[in-house]
C-alpha cells in the first residue's frame, strides 16, 4: 500500500523533480537494502532445497534478462503514449492489493 502511494505521488510530480529525488542517498540506501535482503532471502531457499544451484542461477539469469528488456522496451513506446497515467494505475493497483491481502490475513486469524 505504501508503494502504490509513492508511485501516485512520483506521477504527480514534474520530471525534473523526480531527477534529482531517484539519485538522493536515502533512496539509494533503501534500494541497496532492499536487493541485500532478497539477496540473502535467495541464498538462504536454496541451501534448503536439493537444487542444482548453476542451473537455478543461469536459468533465473536468462529469464530476468530477457524480462527486462522486454519491460525497457515496452515502456519506452508506451510512455509517450499514456505517461504518468500507468504510474497512476499501478499505485492503485497495488493499494488495493495490499488491501486485499491485509483483510485476508486479518480474518484467517
Amino acid at each position: 500500500t505504501l508503494i502504490g502511494h509513492n508511485m501516485i505521488k512520483e506521477a504527480r510530480k514534474k520530471d525534473s523533480e523526480l531527477l534529482n529525488d531517484d539519485m538522493a542517498p536515502r533512496v539509494m540506501l533503501g534500494l541497496a537494502i532492499a536487493t541485500s535482503i532478497d539477496a540473502f532471502v535467495s541464498g538462504v531457499t536454496f541451501s534448503m532445497f536439493d537444487v542444482n544451484i548453476l542451473a537455478s542461477v543461469l536459468l533465473i539469469m536468462v529469464i530476468t534478462f530477457i524480462m527486462c528488456s522486454y519491460g525497457v522496451i515496452l515502456g519506452s513506446k508506451v510512455s509517450n503514449k499514456i505517461g504518468s497515467k500507468a504510474k497512476i494505475f499501478g499505485g492503485i493497483l497495488l493499494i488495493v492489493m495490499g488491501c486485499k491481502i491485509l483483510i485476508e490475513h486479518l480474518f484467517l486469524m
